[in-house]
């Protein structure tokens, strides 16, 4: 196997119950849930940090929730849906009195080792109105939740009502839904993709082109040479790509290129890193391009005819996206492979 490392992107988690979290008390209450070890829960929803306050409750656009557990820092952040769909498997009972859901061990009789959410229900950003206090809840997921494995644009919600609790996708980023924040108990940074393993290394010969040291791949060349690897390697699918970047990332101008998840804008524990290797054009154009600025990564995602989906960052901004491009674009590839 040719100048290809890995990094094991593994997951843990943890748990635990109330109302409304203050930026006050933003570390007050927590707890660990029997049935998710290394988890650690807020036992109320956040409160403050941008978002919306209404009579007590407050609601956060998907952005706003993003960047409002930013600012709690000491490792809080929203859960993954793979903790959201846990945490529905432990079980749950609606509480009339309360209303609201509690989650966990006893959820059903004497709440130890549970978790309560409250029936806060949603605001619709644009006109206001709230919808379901009472009767209905919702909370955010960290990253965007990926039902087909491919494209995931979509974030994801905890959704519960007195007769069930669901995790799901939702295409509605500027609908305004509580926050309830996470961390690992050992407060060490949390991969956002559990069961999936990363090259730590930008994939090199294999076919492709290299130039200056660098390899690019057209799409179809990218396919190929991951099929000689073997082992399972593979390119990551576009949801893959996005729940990676959504967390958050930072340029590196030393290295020239952008690190990913856990503590990518300080010590980049349990972070990866992606070097800015440009692109190599395409049959029409040709030539390499945007070395040291920007970087353009395959995914395995298909958009039909000439075009599929890539990772793309630059040097310029925070903004990652994950655009099309023409399989005839020579780009970077970066493996990955499902953990058993």
């Amino acid at each position: 196997m040719k100048n290809l490392l890995f990094c094991l992107v593994a997951a843990t988690m943890m748990v635990g119950c109330s109302d409304t979290l203050s930026d006050e008390e933003s570390s007050s209450k927590t707890v660990i849930l029997p049935g998710m070890p290394g988890l650690e829960w807020m036992t109320e929803n956040l409160q403050g940090f941008g978002g919306t306050e209404i009579d007590g409750n407050t609601y956060y656009t998907w952005e706003e929730a993003m960047a409002a557990v930013e600012q709690l820092g000491d490792g809080w952040r929203l859960p993954t849906s793979e903790e959201q769909k846990a945490l529905c498997d432990l079980g749950s009972t609606w509480d009339d009195e309360r209303k609201g859901r509690w989650f966990g061990s006893n959820h059903a009789t004497d709440h130890d080792g549970s978790l309560f959410f409250p029936a806060a229900g949603g605001r619709h950003r644009e006109t206001g109105a709230l919808t379901y206090i009472g009767t209905k809840g919702y909370a955010w997921f960290l990253s965007p939740y990926v039902s087909d494995g491919t494209i995931g644009y979509l974030p994801g919600i905890l959704e519960f009502y007195s007769n069930g609790a669901v995790s799901r996708s939702y295409d509605r980023r500027t609908f305004c839904f509580p926050v309830r924040c996470v961390r690992n108990a050992d407060h060490d940074p949390s991969p956002v993709q559990p069961n999936l393993e990363w090259a730590t290394e930008n994939l090199s010969g294999y076919g492709g082109t290299e130039v200056n040291g660098r390899w690019y791949y057209t799409w179809d060349e990218a396919l190929a040479a991951v099929l000689q690897l073997g082992s399972g390697w593979r390119l990551p699918t576009c949801g893959e790509f996005a729940e990676l970047s959504d967390p958050g990332s930072t340029w590196d101008e030393e290295r020239k290129g952008r690190w990913f998840g856990g503590n990518h804008d300080t010590d980049h524990k349990g972070s990866l890193f992606f070097p800015a290797a440009g692109d190599n054009g395409d049959d029409i154009n040709g030539g390499v391009s945007g070395v040291g600025t920007h970087g353009d990564y395959w995914s395995s995602t298909y958009d039909g005819g000439n075009m599929a989906f890539r990772l793309w960052f630059s040097a310029y901004s925070d903004y990652v996206s994950t655009p099309n491009s023409y399989r005839t674009s020579g780009l970077s590839v970066r493996c990955v492979r499902n953990v058993e």
